[in-house]
């Protein structure tokens, strides 16, 4: 891997370059594969806010569909292969009677392109999700999301402009999936004054989707669609949650609810470092450092409440000692100071850089009022 992403605050996506997205990590349209490849050596961390009319039909709980999310991890280990990990939230009963969110549905995904684009002719991939399991497995675990596709995808330059034609057909094994069989397809567009924004139109075989892909300060991808037109798909509005998974460490992750009315927007802040940085050695170095920062926050706070910090705090080198205008959301509370003491200068150097800029970007993503928690040390863990 080129390069090791640490996530040090809340968690939405990371790219190194643009390409439109598919909802599985794999480079793609919004629902629709394309035969476009990530950049060789790239790895993407995500989570997708799934509209209940983006999931298949069959994917529901006493007859009723719902919202639900996923999350995943994608690498490019070579320019003709895409690999991904996806977990996709199910709604259930567990065995304490409880409704919830507390199932998964697990697949791997894969694309190969065995032709690159030239200036004549398409580049054309073929792939397949969940392509392993058998259609119904022996706990009765349906494979929601399998299919098969080729794929093939051309771009023309005019001016600057960038337009890409991506055509697929999709074959999905079960029959509840049947309306994406077929043929699908889709059109992006990448503006001369915007080099950084895709523009997104694509056919499921069933529905017209629209969508907006943007690239923040090289590595945040965000993405936000709607589906038939008219059902939202994206990361607006959110949580930051606790996520560790040990005792005595402190893990923070962003989230939202399927009706999108929170009081907050959450976004995430990842720091590039190579491991030649890491003041652990071998393999597990990164792991190590991981786990001795959130050590480090739960020290910080004596508890499990995160450690927070206004943006406008942190960018002045003052410790915080309460909210400025916004009120954490984080649960079970946060513990005010300064994230100094929490994360490296290696990570906290290049926040105290990318903030301005994100602001001239996206006016009011740094306000003064701004709350940052920390640690988010896994912004996609299974």
């Amino acid at each position: 891997m080129k390069k090791f992403l640490f996530c040090c605050i809340l968690g939405c996506c990371v790219l190194q370059v643009l390409k439109a997205q598919e909802y599985s990590g794999i480079t793609g349209l919004i629902h629709v594969p394309t035969a476009e490849m990530a950049t060789e050596g790239e790895a993407r961390v995500g989570v997708f806010f799934l509209n209940q009319e983006f999931l298949p039909d069959r994917m529901s709980y006493l007859g009723q569909k719902y919202h639900t999310t996923n999350h995943f991890l994608a690498i490019t280990p070579f320019p003709w292969i895409e690999l991904a990990y996806v977990c996709t939230l199910e709604k259930g009963m567990d065995n304490h009677g409880d409704v919830g969110y507390n199932m998964k549905d697990r697949y791997f995904a894969v694309k190969l392109r065995p032709l690159k684009e030239g200036k004549w002719w398409p580049a054309i991939a073929v792939g397949a999700q969940d392509p392993g399991r058998t259609i119904g497995d022996s706990d009765g675990n349906e494979a929601f999301f399998q299919n098969f596709y080729v794929a093939a995808s051309k771009h023309f330059a005019w001016k600057r402009h960038e337009l890409g034609v991506h055509l697929a057909y999709r074959y999905y094994r079960l029959d509840f999936n049947a309306k994406w069989r077929g043929i699908a397809g889709g059109i992006t567009y990448r503006p001369s004054f915007a080099k950084d924004l895709h523009a997104i139109v694509e056919y499921t075989g069933n529905d017209v989707n629209i969508g907006i892909d943007y690239l923040l300060w090289r590595y945040f991808f965000l993405q936000a669609s709607l589906q038939n037109g008219k059902y939202f798909t994206g990361g607006l509005g959110g949580y930051v949650v606790a996520a560790a998974s040990e005792p005595g460490r402190v893990v923070t992750n962003g989230m939202s609810y399927a009706d999108r009315d929170g009081e907050n927007a959450n976004a995430a802040l990842l720091v590039t470092v190579n491991p030649d940085q890491f003041p652990y050695p071998g393999t597990l170095g990164g792991m190590h450092w991981q786990r001795e920062i959130e050590e480090r926050a739960y020290r910080y706070s004596g508890s499990y409440r995160a450690p927070a910090q206004t943006v406008g705090d942190f960018l002045t080198g003052k410790p915080s000692t309460g909210p400025a205008g916004v009120n954490p959301t984080y649960r079970p509370g946060v513990t005010w100071g300064d994230l100094n003491q929490v994360l490296p200068e290696n990570i906290t150097g290049p926040l105290r850089q990318a903030l301005p800029l994100l602001e001239r970007k996206l006016k009011g993503f740094a306000a003064p009022e701004g709350v940052l928690t920390a640690p988010e040390t896994r912004s996609s863990s299974p």
